[in-house]
């Protein structure tokens, strides 16, 4: 499977164009903006790896050249879209009359969007790194009996004893949120089998857990937990049936953007801001919610798309004060990813995470030392913050190559793709979808890495996998 690497340089079109087109804002935002859709389609058909999916993508949805890369790039190039929109002057597609767009912001935003076309190029060329390397025979299958679904659902049972074990011990604290993804992919794996089944009894157990998955969630206050489980599961069920989830996801994605923004403005203020009981701030949110105005709900639509779903206004205004006024921060950020997979109880001394992060945040003006507000920067930022250009293409391209590799290994311990990439990768490292800071995502990947491989022999122990010729 050698392939010319010179192939892959086709990835760096659209962010080439942009850039000779930087005189021209709108033209260059257009060209990175499409850009996007353009390395999709070159991913999805195949055009410069035929062989990086050996069966149908419809049988890999779930592998990070498919959804990794769908919501990598759709949570920050794509839907910056609407902040584009709005710093030209825009509400939706109206033009404001009143509204004076600002020459310098366009153009920097034009800038920056170029630079998450670069991130998806370089993240693809990291993804496809450990595709194009022969494969050894593999070593380990799977066994889930006549019914998967049922052994999923045990799977899930024994994920969340073991998160409820470690949830008091300090040093395993971080691992945590692992066992959580772990428990909610395999309801929704054990959900979509249990639907292909037709198993009515087993869908009669996991229907509640996925309810309540949902209800806490929502009471969370956090858009992106009510958002994955109906994510996870519309591309478990695509595998099995596309037509129908392609019919379904547009309601779904319908409902979700108009009234989920106004009931967690709402939820967020009553719950987070005034300490209000979270039942009464649901119920209240929602009454609110089904009763808005329609310009009501249209214009905290447009704050959230323009402003929360994407980090487009964070980079912008981190790009004008670093290099200009503050210089890069080189590999003090890697080093400090480094650090923080140390545990606390073996260094004592080590800096805060989460302080360490905002601070540079503060330092940008960003938001001010004294707000609670928490602001952290995109991995695509951060790059940028580590070494601009350069700091991007390393760090998106570093991303994708250990995705990649981690992929690999887990579809080696765990028997193939349906447990290896499709419930261990997508439950323990769904973080790295989107992309946290520097310090979370390599703190991540390398304890993800060690509960993997941990559990890897848990597997083999409880006969889940077996040895190949056994």
């Amino acid at each position: 499977m050698n392939q010319d690497p010179s192939r892959y340089l086709v990835l760096f079109a659209p962010w080439l164009l942009a850039t000779l087109l930087a005189d021209y804002p709108i033209v260059s935002f257009a060209v990175s903006w499409l850009g996007h859709f353009f390395i999709l389609y070159i991913v999805f058909f195949q055009k410069i790896n035929p062989l990086a999916f050996p069966v149908s993508i419809k049988d890999q949805v779930l592998h990070p050249l498919i959804l990794n890369q769908l919501l990598f790039c759709g949570f920050s190039g794509i839907s910056s879209i609407f902040y584009f929109l709005d710093v030209n002057g825009y509400y939706f597609l109206e033009k404001l009359p009143y509204k004076i767009p600002d020459p310098d912001l366009i153009h920097q935003t034009a800038i920056v969007q170029s630079y998450y076309v670069l991130a998806h190029a370089a993240l693809v060329i990291g993804l496809y790194s450990f595709i194009n390397r022969a494969r050894k025979p593999q070593t380990w299958r799977v066994v889930l009996g006549k019914y998967p679904s049922i052994s999923l659902l045990l799977v899930s049972g024994l994920a969340f004893a073991m998160r409820f074990a470690i949830l008091n011990f300090e040093p395993l604290r971080q691992v945590i949120p692992m066992f959580d993804g772990l428990t909610l992919v395999s309801v929704v794996m054990s959900m979509a089998l249990a639907i292909k089944e037709k198993n009515i009894i087993i869908l009669s157990i996991v229907t509640p857990i996925f309810v309540t998955f949902i209800i806490n969630a929502v009471l969370s206050g956090w858009k992106e937990e009510m958002l994955v489980p109906f994510l996870l599961l519309g591309f478990f069920l695509y595998s099995y049936f596309p037509k129908t989830v392609l019919i379904v996801a547009p309601v779904f994605a319908y409902i979700y953007l108009v009234y989920v923004p106004t009931f967690n403005a709402v939820f967020r203020n009553l719950n987070w801001v005034k300490g209000e009981d979270k039942t009464i701030a649901y119920q209240i949110a929602l009454s609110e919610t089904l009763n808005a105005e329609g310009e009501d709900i249209g214009s905290n639509n447009w704050e959230f798309f323009a402003y929360r779903l994407s980090e487009m206004d964070m980079f912008v205004r981190f790009t004008k004060v670093v290099p200009d006024k503050k210089p890069y921060y080189g590999l003090a950020l890697p080093l400090q990813g480094l650090a923080s997979i140390v545990p606390r109880a073996l260094y004592k001394e080590k800096a805060h995470t989460e302080q360490q992060v905002m601070r540079r945040v503060y330092d940008s003006g960003i938001v001010d030392a004294q707000s609670s507000v928490s602001a952290k920067p995109a991995f695509v930022a951060d790059c940028y913050l580590a070494g601009g250009i350069l700091g991007i293409i390393i760090g998106c391209f570093t991303l994708g190559t250990i995705i990649s590799f981690i992929t690999r290994q887990l579809d080696e311990w765990y028997g193939g793709y349906a447990l290896g990439t499709g419930l261990m990768y997508n439950a323990i490292f769904n973080e790295l979808w989107r992309g946290n800071c520097i310090e979370f995502v390599v703190a991540l990947m390398f304890w993800g890495f060690v509960v993997a491989y941990l559990l890897h022999y848990l597997a083999k122990f409880g006969k889940l996998i077996v040895p190949v010729n056994s």
